[in-house]
């Protein structure tokens, strides 16, 4: 009897294995740990249905992409295995040519090399999310034409103008990646296929306006939980998100982080008035001159944060655009350094008109700083005369003018690193402000004007004057010391002066008149009680 009952367990688990190696396409060898010679296409760890062609992987431990993975797989799971390389390449994947769906989310890539997924011509989904890369290099994903690209989780990404270059894809996602900005040239390319973009989650705090070419095309945006610097330069997608709002529907809406009044309001919430910005306003105007080098700093701030742009009397222009801020004070600065000038002609070649225009969307400022340049503050030869002063002064007059906005001077090509460009030349057209004249004329043109002297110092080592001789430390005390000296003797010398003044001055009212004593009231009978003084009593009897 107990035989015939094991026999008949043993066909149940015999019928339930073949169903389930059936359903699973995973091979009864595989399954009790045996493999035929000719069966090595299922790594052990990994299911493999032989009838979807769909080989999982996920969460199995490997350290490394299986070798016998079936060729034909259509679908290939990867998911939350960590590889000891963190570098993918082609030869990983050149065998795969009939793959739609590769699954390689958090696997710890770091690097991404260029056509590694060259070979997967019918590649319709590739999810490369929450992995450790850094910087998609130019052409990465060319040749490839997907429904769905995920980049999303990868933190701090660098994505640049060719990234995405000769790659067709319906859907691009790229939020949470700690993107602070990004460049319409980076989505360009994808412009005629793109239906799904999604950047939220990210660290921007404004889009520009170039991107509405490409939001027009979009079945589905998302731009929530970016802290928008909601401004003038965000008007437009405020209009964009009016018209579109079924663009934006299944995810967060756009909110403003800045400015104050308008942080942690929704798009929804917003009018279009309340998106403004401020025309420049110029701070402290900085002059240093010395005899090698010399040195204008002007500063402005405005919302958006404005262009600065320093031109010389020579026509040469520099532009200085504005740092990257994240909520802060919207603020350029614009440093000119000018060269030493020709000592024989005094300093001629610099002196004129420096002018600094701040520019941004709200309008522009002036300020011109006319400056003359005494002989005397051009830098001397080595070994060359001269005993006149070492000081010498230099007449700077600096106006200010504000006008609407207005075409920025020509220059160079900006560099965002350095946040200056090399100075180029400016042609005649140039427009340059008029001197103000008058006080009226001023104020009519709602513009002020400060004159200051600076002092321009000679620092020639090889002769010295006396009139131009330094003091010691020795000197110095010494100076100080007399001081104090000399403010004791004359203290010594004045008290009893003083003193002898304020007795006298005593003794002198001491001998003043005394006042005459009060009159004595009297009440006499006969007079009705009428107060009267006793010098008014008759000092003999009246006659009868």
């Amino acid at each position: 009897m107990r035989p015939m009952r094991n026999m008949f367990r043993g066909l149940v688990y015999l019928t339930l294995h073949t169903i389930l190696c059936m359903v699973w396409g995973v091979h009864p060898g595989d399954a009790g740990g045996r493999r035929s010679p000719g069966e090595r296409d299922c790594p052990k760890a990994c299911f493999c249905n032989k009838l979807s062609k769909i080989v999982y992987c996920s969460r199995r431990g490997l350290s490394y992409i299986p070798d016998n993975i079936p060729r034909d797989a259509l679908q290939l799971n990867l998911n939350s295995n960590t590889f000891l390389t963190p570098v993918i390449q082609r030869s990983n994947f050149s065998r795969f040519h009939d793959m739609e769906h590769l699954y390689l989310s958090e696997c710890g890539i770091e690097t991404i090399e260029v056509d590694t997924f060259r070979d997967l011509a019918n590649l319709k989904w590739l999810d490369l999310s929450n992995n450790r890369v850094r910087i998609i290099h130019d052409y990465t994903f060319r040749g490839l034409a997907l429904l769905h690209l995920f980049l999303n989780g990868n933190r701090d990404l660098e994505l640049h103008s060719g990234s995405f270059g000769g790659l067709v894809t319906g859907g691009l996602y790229l939020h949470d990646c700690s993107l602070k900005g990004i460049e319409l040239s980076v989505v360009a390319p994808l412009n005629n296929t793109l239906g799904y973009l999604w950047l939220n989650g990210n660290e921007l705090e404004t889009v520009s306006k170039g991107f509405a070419s490409v939001f027009e095309s979009l079945s589905h945006l998302r731009l929530g939980s970016n802290p928008l610097h909601c401004n003038c330069e965000l008007l437009w997608l405020k209009e964009f998100y009016d018209r579109h709002g079924d663009v934006f529907e299944g995810g967060v809406a756009p909110s403003c982080l800045t400015p104050a009044r308008l942080r942690g309001r929704f798009f929804s919430e917003l009018t279009e008035s309340e998106l403004r910005c401020t025309a420049p306003v110029f701070g402290n105007i900085d002059a240093r001159f010395d005899p090698g080098r010399s040195r204008l700093k002007c500063t402005a701030s405005g919302d958006p944060a404005p262009t600065l742009y320093w031109i010389q009397p020579s026509g040469r222009t520099s532009r200085y655009l504005s740092p990257l801020v994240n909520g802060g004070a919207r603020r350029t600065e614009g440093v000119l350094e000018v060269e030493a000038g020709d000592p024989g002609t005094g300093g001629a070649d610099r002196s004129g008109m420096y002018i600094c225009v701040a520019n941004n969307d709200a309008g522009n400022v002036t300020l011109t700083v006319n400056v003359t340049w005494p002989r005397g503050c051009a830098a001397t030869r080595a070994g060359g005369g001269g005993g006149s002063s070492p000081y010498k002064t230099l007449t700077v007059t600096s106006i200010v003018r504000g006008g609407p906005p207005s075409p920025a001077p020509t220059s160079g090509t900006a560099d965002p690193k350095r946040r200056r460009t090399s100075d180029s030349s400016v042609g005649s057209s140039t427009p340059r402000p008029r001197p103000v004249t008058s006080q009226r004329d001023q104020q009519r043109r709602s513009g002020y004007e400060t004159n200051y002297t600076a002092i321009c110092k000679m620092l020639d080592f090889s002769i010295r004057s006396r009139a131009g001789r330094l003091f010691n430390l020795t000197e110095l005390i010494g100076a100080v010391i007399g001081t104090h000296i000399c403010t004791l003797l004359v203290c010594l010398v004045l008290m009893p002066i003083y003193y002898r003044w304020k007795n006298r001055q005593q003794q002198g009212h001491s001998l003043e008149k005394k006042k005459a004593p009060p009159s004595e009231k009297l009440f006499l009978n006969g007079m009705g009680h009428r107060t009267v003084d006793y010098m008014e009593t008759p000092t003999t009897s009246p006659k009868h």
